[in-house]
């Protein structure tokens, strides 16, 4: 089904790579450079790789191939292979010189010639800074390209290839010329008329955009999806009348025609017009003739702008229920009328929906993860624990289920499943997610050390570093454990050290700052920091950072008054502790 609204299409380099590396080349090797018993080991050597490759034992079967490349230096399928596995490798440099020995020897090879513009124009292979070697590539790609079309004159995807490759060089004429010669060999298409009318527009000629979908609109005379792309493209462009008059031209011949509806509703949007808006969007939404995914689109861009004007809430709300009127069994619609009234603040109605969409379908892992961001939010953690529950038995292999389950555990003491949980969610995650793998680790930390094992807690703070060594949160829980069972206050210190120069003002880094220093008898730095820690306090009042001012103040025995009123403060924050009753009541501690 065509959108109203094009998306840039431009027809990309067609992807060799997968076809390549599937694809067992023979070696060329009947010429009489090599002598006969070495063309035997030559290829008892080959086909051992090649199964080898087959089996995914890359490594093993890279050697191979450079071995025969050793034996027979002219096989241009030898250095196919070697290229194809540096492909797969990431190792572009190394893959794009064999390729191009395997084009040396074998210069008309479709083969080898694709693999190679596919690799040169890869940008997933280039870093940060490298964008003028991409842009050299592919100009050595065009140059491939052009060397491909003299020996493959009338090959459809030589002109594709071409066509792109102008395109990202940005030498526009050129792709159209390219694209016309495809057009020429195979036919008008809307693929290629489409591609043509946005290089058109880049170009600043309309005229000549226009004409290339009229020509498909000829040529489906009568397909009436054309001609509402076509509408859609003049209201894109601001010609909203010949817009306008070609929607009522359609609509004489097809009077329900719902993608018209559908691109009235937003003519008259755009002339502030919200009545014929709504009511063409309804027409829209009412219709027998438009699959639900459509519908879902409609409404969706409608409710994205909605939102922005509470004027048009109620009406949004009534569309989406005649919405859920028309496709009461369609999951997708509930969804946006749970995240529509989570947005609303009417958090018991959203949940609803969520589980109506649960008992369509329970395997609808949106649904369960808005139920837990809902019982996150109100800080729920039995209804988090129960929900992850009810999620993991329907859904077995994700990771953030589990990894909710272990918070939701972990936050209602059920440590030991918190901690079986977390571990299933650290089997499932994948080497992609280690800022997640760090994030489980570290709370993993948390429940050991809630458990009074230390030793595993440490163990895991190791792990999450491991993972991620930017994590500052485990750098500064691992840092204020280490100092509070006064265990190598050094490494401490550079932990927390590494805190408060990533987030110099954050009151929790500097506070565990000043507490090793304390610890370490540096008073003088540590007051410097707990001060600066007190300054830079936003909302929460946090009583530990009062309770260690006053250690502090009380220890350097400089204002005696101040220390005993920051306990004070700490007490009327929540620290009920034995030990600061007692620093309280006995006006602070004998010191030496």
């Amino acid at each position: 089904m065509l959108k109203t609204k094009i998306l840039v299409l431009l027809l990309t380099v067609v992807c060799f790579t997968s076809i390549a590396q599937n694809k067992h080349t023979l070696p060329k090797n009947s010429k009489q450079t090599v002598s006969e018993p070495t063309q035997t080991r030559f290829y008892y050597y080959y086909f051992d790789a090649l199964r080898l490759k087959d089996e995914g034992k890359l490594d093993q079967a890279l050697e191979l191939f450079q071995l025969c490349t050793k034996i027979d230096s002219t096989d241009a399928a030898c250095h196919f292979e070697v290229g194809a596995i540096y492909s797969i490798y990431g190792l572009r440099t190394e893959a794009i010189n064999s390729l191009e020995k395997a084009i040396n020897y074998d210069p008309s090879n479709w083969w080898y010639n694709g693999q190679l513009i596919a690799l040169l124009t890869n940008n997933k292979l280039y870093r940060k800074g490298e964008e003028k070697i991409f842009y050299q590539n592919v100009v050595k790609a065009l140059d491939r390209a052009i060397q491909l079309k003299n020996h493959y004159p009338n090959k459809p995807d030589v002109y594709r290839i071409l066509g792109s490759l102008y395109t990202q060089l940005n030498q526009l004429n050129k792709a159209i010329d390219a694209y016309n010669n495809l057009e020429r060999i195979t036919e008008v298409n809307l693929e290629l008329s489409i591609t043509k009318y946005q290089l058109y527009l880049m170009l600043n000629k309309p005229k000549n955009a226009f004409q290339e979908l009229d020509k498909i609109v000829k040529k489906y005379p009568y397909e009436s999806k054309y001609k509402v792309l076509l509408a859609d493209q003049y209201f894109e462009q601001n010609q909203e009348q010949k817009a306008f008059n070609l929607y009522q031209d359609i609509l004489k011949t097809e009077p329900n025609n719902p993608f018209v509806f559908s691109s009235l509703a937003n003519f008259y949007k755009k002339n502030n017009n919200p009545k014929q808006t709504k009511i063409y969007i309804q027409k829209a939404l009412r219709s027998e003739d438009m699959d639900f995914k459509d519908k879902t689109m409609i409404l969706k861009n409608y409710i994205e702008s909605s939102l922005k004007d509470s004027s048009s809430i109620q009406e949004t709300e009534s569309l989406i229920k005649l919405l859920i009127e028309k496709h009461p069994l369609e999951e997708d619609i509930h969804g946006y009328y749970g995240s529509f009234l989570d947005f609303r603040k009417r958090k018991n109605e959203a949940i609803q929906e969520f589980e109506t969409m649960i008992s369509i379908n329970p395997k609808n892992i949106n649904a369960w993860i808005n139920l837990l961001l809902l019982a996150e939010e109100e800080k729920n953690f039995n209804n988090i624990k129960l929900i992850a529950e009810r999620a993991l038995s329907n859904i077995t292999n994700n990771s953030l289920l589990y990894i909710y389950g272990g918070i939701g555990n972990f936050k209602t003491s059920n440590f030991d499943k918190a901690i079986i949980y977390y571990k299933k969610a650290l089997e499932l995650l994948t080497p992609e997610n280690d800022k997640i793998k760090s994030d489980v680790y570290e709370q993993l930390g948390d429940v050991y050390y809630t458990m009074n094992d230390k030793q595993k807690c440490f163990e895991n703070y190791e792990y999450a570093l491991k993972a991620d060594p930017n994590n500052v949160s485990v750098m500064n829980n691992f840092a204020y454990y280490l100092c509070e069972e006064k265990k190598d206050l050094k490494q401490a210190e550079r932990l927390s050290a590494k805190t408060v120069e990533k987030f110099p003002n954050n009151s929790t880094f500097l506070d565990t700052y000043a507490w090793i220093l304390f610890q370490q008898a540096n008073y003088s730095l540590a007051k410097y920091y707990i001060e600066r820690a007190i300054e830079n306090i936003k909302d929460e009042i946090d009583g530990v950072i009062f309770e260690h001012y006053g250690d502090i103040l009380w220890i350097m025995k400089i204002d005696d008054e101040k220390a005993l009123s920051m306990w004070q403060k700490a007490y009327n924050a929540g620290i009920k502790s034995d030990i600061l009753k007692q620093k309280i009541d006995n006006k602070g501690w004998k010191r030496d």
